[in-house]
């Protein structure tokens, strides 16, 4: 990334993720910080992306916890697709601003921590 122009990238922090940083800390525009990204990219494992396993792994969780929410009175909630990711919110007949959909994420937030 330096030597493509965003010569204040940091380098990664001992647990080997790299900090936050904006493009006015790094001093860049955006247009040179994605001209960098493009041509550094083929550096990063995955290009960036989870590992399937990783994927698997959410998509797990995210079962559960849709089947908590069904539990408690969100009948509706559907399960993950393949990603898992949730179809839910405006045109899906999952009323998020409902105060059942409240409770029950109340109660099933926990499913969703790592």
């Amino acid at each position: 990334m330096r030597s493509h122009g965003v010569p204040a990238y940091p380098d990664p922090a001992s647990n080997g993720l790299l900090p936050k940083k904006t493009l006015g800390q790094l001093g860049v525009s955006s247009s040179v910080f994605d001209a960098a990204q493009k041509a550094c990219i083929h550096f990063v494992p995955n290009r960036g992306g989870p590992t399937q396993a990783q994927v698997q792994a959410y998509r797990s969780a995210m079962l559960v916890y849709a089947r908590c929410m069904r539990t408690h009175g969100v009948s509706n909630m559907p399960d993950p697709d393949s990603h898992g990711r949730l179809a839910i919110g405006p045109g899906t007949g999952v009323e998020i601003d409902s105060p059942k959909f409240a409770a029950a994420f109340k109660a099933c937030k926990s499913d969703l921590a790592p």
